[in-house]
């Protein structure tokens, strides 16, 4: 199942564009969110996030049949 993660102003990063994550056995959609936003703040040189963000939101991506 895919999602839609849509992540609140982060007062030390700014804005992040939403961005789709997905579940698997292996990797909640949580795990994953936190891991996209982890790179994101490597490539800025920032410590790691140890949860996501408060109001952080997820959005079930529609199939197209």
């Amino acid at each position: 199942m895919k999602y839609t993660c849509r992540v609140p102003f982060i007062p030390s990063m700014g804005s992040i564009s939403p961005f789709t994550v997905s579940e698997s056995p292996m990797e909640t959609k949580e795990e994953q969110a936190l891991w996209v936003i982890n790179n994101m703040r490597d490539h800025d040189g920032l410590r790691h996030l140890t949860k996501l963000p408060k109001g952080t939101k997820f959005e079930r991506v529609k199939r197209d049949i």
